[in-house]
């Protein structure tokens, strides 16, 4: 059948039929050696996320803390100016993450701030100034300047209640980018 091929074709293609099975299972090694890759980056690439969510939950539960203790401090529910600011400046001093701490009234003007700012600055055109007077028990806004500050940050606002219960104002931090881009070192480049 291929008696009209040369003997040296012939053997040529023997050779090539006895290692297309080789060949056959190198493109399948190489197949799987890359799924397993593959695999190995997505879950590494799962475990940083999981990692970097739960230092940003840890983040948002200090914040979350640090102002449900504000808004329950006697000196805020029941705002005398001169002790919620003296209060707020007292934490704002252990908390350096912040750029901020203030407290407002419920039509969105600055009642005390542990910057020493009042009255001048209404915030009631903020997004976590408006979610806490439309009944969210924690709102986080977006990325801005701090009125009174100037600096960039992340505000979180918690609503503060008297000692009747009835809304009376809104507390709030702005955390600082500072602390944020922290929470993110050790977190490799993913365009590497």
């Amino acid at each position: 059948m291929l008696g009209w091929l040369g003997l040296r074709t012939r053997l040529v293609l023997l050779v090539l039929l006895a290692l297309l099975p080789v060949l056959g299972l190198l493109v399948y090694s190489a197949e799987q050696n890359h799924r397993a890759a593959l695999q190995l980056a997505q879950s590494s690439l799962q475990s940083q996320v999981l990692m970097l969510s739960a230092r940003q939950q840890r983040t948002v539960d200090m914040v979350q803390e640090l102002l449900y203790g504000i808004a329950s401090s006697p000196y805020i529910k029941n705002t005398v100016p001169e002790l919620c600011g003296q209060h707020l400046k007292n934490l704002y001093a252990e908390h350096s993450e912040f750029n901020n701490l203030g407290v407002t009234a419920l039509d969105g003007k600055l009642l005390c701030s542990a910057t020493g700012v009042t009255g001048e600055f209404n915030i009631s055109d903020r997004l976590y100034f408006q979610q806490v007077m439309a009944g969210s028990r924690l709102a986080v806004g977006r990325y801005g300047l701090g009125r009174s500050t100037g600096q960039p940050g992340v505000s979180f606002a918690v609503p503060v209640r008297n000692d009747v219960g009835e809304l009376s104002g809104v507390a709030f931090a702005m955390l600082a980018l500072k602390p944020l881009s922290q929470s993110l070192e050790g977190v490799p480049d993913l365009a590497d």
